[in-house]
């Protein structure tokens, strides 16, 4: 009976072991992947979403455009189950998920965010003044692929760009 009940003692805890350890798809240390042609995307779809802007104005919101959309170098994401924390270019930033938009001030000023997961991705929606940005986390075999859009009035349509990450180390 002690023996029956050791074996069984054993068996839930590297059961619940193992569903502890058990990361979240997206989650991981990654390296920027994409390389020229993506570069080369990302360019042609901020052109496309400012092509109706005035000459005045037009180099400028490029150049901001590609520089908020330029991937960080590397990315960490983690998730404890409640909360996750990404680490990139900015900093750090961490929300829980499924809860209502938090408020949040960084370089590009303040805005909404939020983070949920929608099946194995993960999605973080932020609002503010000029427009919303959805950045959809998911991991496709050894990579991890963000795809961004960024709506706002400014711009001709949508902006729809992705950075290719592959995991690091």
């Amino acid at each position: 009976m002690t023996r029956g009940f050791g074996i069984l003692l054993f068996s839930v805890l590297a059961f619940s072991a193992g569903r502890a350890a058990a990361a979240e798809p997206w989650e991981g240390s990654w390296r920027y992947a994409g390389g020229s042609a993506e570069d080369g995307l990302r360019k042609k779809a901020i052109s496309e979403a400012t092509e109706d802007l005035s000459f005045v104005v037009r180099g400028t919101a490029r150049s901001r455009l590609q520089e908020r959309l330029k991937p960080a170098p590397h990315l960490s994401v983690a998730s404890d189950g409640t909360r996750v924390t990404i680490r990139g270019i900015g900093g750090e930033l961490t929300l829980t998920l499924g809860a209502a938009p938090v408020k949040k001030t960084g370089p590009d000023g303040a805005g909404l965010l939020s983070a949920r997961t929608d099946g194995d991705a993960l999605v973080l929606v932020a609002k503010g003044e000029k427009g919303t940005r959805t950045s959809v986390f998911k991991r496709r075999g050894d990579t991890l692929v963000l795809n961004i859009t960024l709506v706002a009035s400014l711009l001709s349509k949508p902006l729809k760009t992705r950075a290719t990450f592959s995991a690091a180390g």
